[in-house]
């Protein structure tokens, strides 16, 4: 759940500012000043973090369609990243705002802390989707690559008989109690 809420909150963070500065130079600027001169190393987490999310969820759908069963519960529901990225995003903004000696107070007036706020839900609805479905693909294209396990299902073999072997060649017989006599004629 911590992977795709750190992807989640660096998406929505890199689309808020995005949206709310449109010029580079202003970004830049106010990026600088509003203590995010980490964000480079930031966006790398946050790949970094998405493509383990991704991971994990494709390594559950392989494993669920190589070794058959019924598929688990997802495990991150929308429910739980939602509020997990509001408040790393809360948590995120006041302490670069902190760090750089600006009252947190001041998020409260700000339209790209909303708008931050409410891209969590938009993009936490988008990685909970994109990741049920990762996982469901690898869960059937396991499944229709799966072999049958060995001794699953065993070939029928012919019934043994019941009495003792008889060679009807004439050549030999064989006598329940000892070894094969040459037939007489």
């Amino acid at each position: 759940m911590l992977l795709t809420g750190i992807a989640g909150v660096v998406l929505a963070h890199v689309v808020d500012y995005l949206a709310v500065f449109p010029s580079g130079e202003v970004r830049a600027h106010e990026l600088q000043a509003t203590g995010h001169a980490y964000w480079p190393a930031a966006v790398v987490l946050g790949a970094v973090a998405g493509a383990a999310a991704l991971a994990l969820a494709l390594s559950r759908g392989v494993r669920s369609g190589l070794f058959g069963g019924a598929p688990t519960a997802f495990p991150i529901t929308l429910r739980r990243l939602v509020p997990c990225q509001m408040a790393l995003f809360v948590a995120l903004e006041t302490i670069e705002r902190a760090a750089v000696g600006v009252s947190p107070s001041v998020l409260l007036h700000s339209p790209e802390f909303w708008l931050g706020l409410a891209l969590q839900v938009v993009v936490a609805a988008a990685i909970v989707m994109m990741l049920r479905g990762a996982e469901d693909a690898a869960r059937r294209l396991a499944g229709a690559l799966r072999r049958p396990r060995l001794g699953a299902e065993r070939p029928r073999s012919w019934s043994l008989p019941v009495g003792p072997p008889v060679f009807t060649a004439g050549i030999a017989q064989v006598d329940p109690r000892g070894p094969p006599l040459l037939a007489r004629t």
